[in-house]
Protein backbone atom coordinates (compact mmCIF):
# COMPACT_ATOMS: atom_id res chain seq x y z
CA UNK A 1 0.00 0.00 0.00
CA UNK A 2 1.23 3.66 -0.70
CA UNK A 3 2.92 5.73 1.72
CA UNK A 4 0.13 8.30 3.44
CA UNK A 5 -0.64 11.15 0.81
CA UNK A 6 -0.08 14.30 2.29
CA UNK A 7 -3.12 16.18 1.48
CA UNK A 8 -3.33 20.33 2.08
CA UNK A 9 -6.45 22.62 1.69
CA UNK A 10 -5.88 26.26 1.63
CA UNK A 11 -8.44 29.04 1.98
CA UNK A 12 -8.46 32.98 3.22
CA UNK A 13 -9.00 32.78 6.84
CA UNK A 14 -8.70 28.42 7.67
CA UNK A 15 -11.70 28.70 9.86
CA UNK A 16 -14.79 28.06 7.05
CA UNK A 17 -13.58 26.08 3.73
CA UNK A 18 -10.72 24.95 4.26
CA UNK A 19 -11.37 23.43 7.79
CA UNK A 20 -14.69 21.67 6.26
CA UNK A 21 -12.67 20.03 4.06
CA UNK A 22 -9.73 18.93 6.21
CA UNK A 23 -11.88 17.46 8.79
CA UNK A 24 -14.57 15.84 6.34
CA UNK A 25 -11.63 13.76 4.37
CA UNK A 26 -9.75 12.77 7.58
CA UNK A 27 -12.91 11.56 8.52
CA UNK A 28 -13.91 9.97 5.00
CA UNK A 29 -9.74 8.40 5.32
CA UNK A 30 -10.47 7.44 8.81
CA UNK A 31 -14.03 5.43 8.05
CA UNK A 32 -12.31 3.76 5.13
CA UNK A 33 -8.75 2.98 6.58
CA UNK A 34 -7.16 4.98 3.82
CA UNK A 35 -3.54 5.90 3.33
CA UNK A 36 -3.98 9.61 3.73
CA UNK A 37 -3.57 12.50 6.05
CA UNK A 38 -5.20 16.58 5.07
CA UNK A 39 -4.20 19.59 6.96
CA UNK A 40 -5.35 22.98 5.68
CA UNK A 41 -4.00 26.76 6.29
CA UNK A 42 -4.94 29.94 4.82
CA UNK A 43 -3.80 33.59 4.00
CA UNK A 44 -4.84 35.68 7.15
CA UNK A 45 -5.77 34.76 10.53
CA UNK A 46 -3.82 32.45 12.42
CA UNK A 47 -4.60 31.07 15.41
CA UNK A 48 -8.67 31.61 15.05
CA UNK A 49 -11.01 28.99 16.64
CA UNK A 50 -13.92 28.13 13.39
CA UNK A 51 -16.85 30.06 13.82
CA UNK A 52 -20.37 28.50 15.50
CA UNK A 53 -21.57 27.61 11.58
CA UNK A 54 -18.60 25.73 10.66
CA UNK A 55 -18.46 24.05 13.72
CA UNK A 56 -22.27 23.04 13.49
CA UNK A 57 -21.76 21.34 9.99
CA UNK A 58 -19.37 19.40 10.93
CA UNK A 59 -21.03 18.72 13.93
CA UNK A 60 -23.99 17.32 11.98
CA UNK A 61 -21.19 15.26 9.82
CA UNK A 62 -20.23 13.43 13.05
CA UNK A 63 -17.22 15.62 13.29
CA UNK A 64 -15.39 17.53 16.08
CA UNK A 65 -13.29 20.70 14.92
CA UNK A 66 -13.42 22.62 18.30
CA UNK A 67 -9.41 22.30 18.83
CA UNK A 68 -9.39 23.58 15.30
CA UNK A 69 -7.17 26.52 15.19
CA UNK A 70 -6.28 28.41 12.21
CA UNK A 71 -2.77 28.46 11.06
CA UNK A 72 -0.96 30.55 7.97
CA UNK A 73 -0.15 28.82 4.62
CA UNK A 74 3.96 28.62 4.38
CA UNK A 75 6.12 27.69 1.68
CA UNK A 76 7.30 24.73 3.97
CA UNK A 77 3.56 23.43 3.95
CA UNK A 78 3.00 23.93 0.37
CA UNK A 79 6.19 22.18 -0.72
CA UNK A 80 5.44 19.06 1.59
CA UNK A 81 2.40 18.22 0.55
CA UNK A 82 1.58 15.62 -2.32
CA UNK A 83 -1.21 17.52 -3.29
CA UNK A 84 -2.89 21.25 -2.74
CA UNK A 85 -6.50 21.73 -3.08
CA UNK A 86 -7.17 25.50 -2.89
CA UNK A 87 -10.96 26.95 -2.39
CA UNK A 88 -10.36 30.01 -5.14
CA UNK A 89 -7.80 30.17 -7.91
CA UNK A 90 -6.82 33.02 -5.66
CA UNK A 91 -5.83 30.46 -3.42
CA UNK A 92 -3.99 28.08 -5.75
CA UNK A 93 -1.93 31.22 -7.29
CA UNK A 94 -0.95 32.10 -3.89
CA UNK A 95 -0.09 28.80 -2.68
CA UNK A 96 2.44 28.48 -6.36
CA UNK A 97 4.29 31.90 -5.15
CA UNK A 98 5.05 29.88 -2.03
CA UNK A 99 6.56 26.81 -3.73
CA UNK A 100 6.82 27.02 -7.93
CA UNK A 101 7.98 23.51 -8.01
CA UNK A 102 4.58 22.81 -6.64
CA UNK A 103 2.88 24.19 -9.54
CA UNK A 104 1.77 19.94 -10.91
CA UNK A 105 0.42 19.50 -7.83
CA UNK A 106 -1.67 22.46 -7.09
CA UNK A 107 -5.19 22.80 -8.03
CA UNK A 108 -8.24 23.97 -6.70
CA UNK A 109 -11.12 21.59 -5.29
CA UNK A 110 -13.16 21.68 -8.12
CA UNK A 111 -10.81 21.75 -11.11
CA UNK A 112 -9.25 18.51 -9.65
CA UNK A 113 -12.52 16.75 -9.70
CA UNK A 114 -12.86 18.12 -12.87
CA UNK A 115 -9.53 17.03 -14.31
CA UNK A 116 -10.46 13.31 -12.37
CA UNK A 117 -13.60 12.77 -14.37
CA UNK A 118 -11.69 13.69 -17.59
CA UNK A 119 -8.29 11.01 -16.48
CA UNK A 120 -10.75 8.32 -14.81
CA UNK A 121 -10.14 6.47 -11.95
CA UNK A 122 -6.63 5.35 -10.99
CA UNK A 123 -5.77 2.06 -12.14
CA UNK A 124 -4.62 -1.02 -10.19
CA UNK A 125 -0.88 -0.78 -8.97
CA UNK A 126 -0.50 2.43 -9.67
CA UNK A 127 0.83 4.35 -7.00
CA UNK A 128 -1.04 7.51 -5.88
CA UNK A 129 1.66 10.17 -5.94
CA UNK A 130 2.13 8.87 -9.51
CA UNK A 131 -1.50 9.32 -10.67
CA UNK A 132 -1.71 12.63 -9.11
CA UNK A 133 1.21 13.74 -10.94
CA UNK A 134 0.07 12.46 -14.17
CA UNK A 135 -2.89 14.64 -13.52
CA UNK A 136 -0.85 17.79 -12.86
CA UNK A 137 1.91 16.85 -15.89
CA UNK A 138 2.91 19.89 -17.67
CA UNK A 139 0.92 22.56 -15.90
CA UNK A 140 2.37 25.84 -15.86
CA UNK A 141 1.76 28.82 -13.71
CA UNK A 142 -0.57 30.64 -16.07
CA UNK A 143 -2.90 27.61 -15.62
CA UNK A 144 -3.86 28.10 -11.99
CA UNK A 145 -7.29 29.49 -10.73
CA UNK A 146 -7.66 29.75 -15.35
CA UNK A 147 -11.42 28.13 -14.72
CA UNK A 148 -12.40 31.79 -13.13
CA UNK A 149 -15.49 31.83 -10.42
CA UNK A 150 -17.03 28.74 -11.79
CA UNK A 151 -14.31 26.95 -9.82
CA UNK A 152 -14.24 28.85 -6.64
CA UNK A 153 -16.07 27.31 -3.63
CA UNK A 154 -17.89 30.66 -2.31
CA UNK A 155 -16.61 32.06 1.45
CA UNK A 156 -19.26 31.82 3.90
CA UNK A 157 -17.77 33.29 6.21
CA UNK A 158 -20.16 35.92 8.24
CA UNK A 159 -23.03 34.54 6.53
CA UNK A 160 -26.08 32.63 7.34
CA UNK A 161 -25.78 28.60 7.84
CA UNK A 162 -27.55 28.10 5.22
CA UNK A 163 -24.21 29.27 3.23
CA UNK A 164 -22.14 26.88 4.84
CA UNK A 165 -24.15 24.07 4.50
CA UNK A 166 -24.11 24.94 0.30
CA UNK A 167 -20.17 25.53 1.24
CA UNK A 168 -19.85 21.91 3.39
CA UNK A 169 -21.99 20.40 0.33
CA UNK A 170 -19.98 20.95 -2.54
CA UNK A 171 -16.71 20.26 -0.74
CA UNK A 172 -18.27 17.04 0.48
CA UNK A 173 -18.76 16.35 -3.07
CA UNK A 174 -15.77 17.10 -4.56
CA UNK A 175 -13.97 14.91 -1.88
CA UNK A 176 -16.24 11.99 -2.75
CA UNK A 177 -14.81 12.48 -6.20
CA UNK A 178 -11.59 12.61 -5.25
CA UNK A 179 -11.89 9.93 -2.76
CA UNK A 180 -13.53 7.38 -5.64
CA UNK A 181 -10.78 8.27 -8.25
CA UNK A 182 -7.53 7.59 -5.71
CA UNK A 183 -8.81 4.99 -3.92
CA UNK A 184 -11.36 3.06 -6.56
Amino acid sequence: MDAKLRVLFMCTGNICRSTMAEYMLNGAARDRGLPLVARSAGLAAPEQPPPPHTLSVLDERGLDARAHRSRSITQELVGSADLILTMTGRHAREAALLDMESIPRIFTLREFGKRLSIAGPRHPGQEVAGYISMIGEGRMSSQLGSGGSGDDIADPYGRRKRAYKQAAAEIETEIQKTLVALYP
